[in-house]
């Protein structure tokens, strides 16, 4: 069924899409901090692979590059999702508890990333190591601790977030449009138009 009240941004906020939001946002944010770099970038058009090297070397030169990045960028995206949308949610059963509930967001975030970190190194690790030489791996994880590089971790996970909430409101744009268009389309050539529509 194709209805208009399915683009709706308001549905966005209701209690069920409260839970829903959180993973699709860390879903998202998971792309680009597995990828900070585009395909076409420098690094990937050079990426090969090394039989000669030794797996165990770049997995520890991955797991580094992990350390820096990924695992605390994706705590503050979650962290910042739950916040947003599930927070207010609590709030309504625990009015006066807001700095409490806040901490237990925290708290609990962080503890459910931590548990998920090894997870996180090896999935990484294993799509890593087949498109990075362990050299390559040395120098982004270089690059991460220089001012520029600190600066793009800080700022990725707003980066991610953004990008999502502009790609919802232009997919949400691009639906309208179609959904206008098909309908004089089923007018002028003599069709029915559903009710739904």
């Amino acid at each position: 069924m194709f209805s208009t009240d399915l683009l709706n941004t308001q549905k966005l906020h209701d209690h069920s899409s409260a839970f829903g939001r959180p993973l699709l946002g860390l879903a998202m944010a998971a792309v680009f901090l597995l990828a900070p770099f585009s395909p076409q970038s420098a690094f990937a058009q050079s990426a090969k692979t090394d039989a000669s090297q030794s797996d165990e070397e770049k997995f520890e030169a991955i797991r580094e590059l992990v350390e820096i990045t990924q695992i605390e960028a994706m705590a503050a995206q979650m962290i910042d999702l739950f916040n947003e949308d599930i927070l207010p949610l609590l709030l309504e059963s625990n009015p006066e508890a807001n700095e409490q509930l806040d901490r237990i967001i925290r708290e609990e975030v962080a503890g459910a990333m931590l548990s998920l970190k090894p997870d996180v190194i090896a999935l990484t690790a294993s799509v890593w190591s087949r498109h990075f030489t362990i050299e390559e791996i040395r120098v982004l994880t270089a690059f991460y601790q220089t001012p520029l590089g600190t600066k793009l971790l800080e700022k990725q996970p707003i980066i991610a977030r953004e990008s999502m909430q502009a790609g919802m409101q232009m997919s949400q744009k691009a639906a309208m449009t179609a959904m206008e268009a098909i309908k004089n389309r089923l007018t002028a050539e003599n069709l029915t138009v559903p009710a739904q529509l």
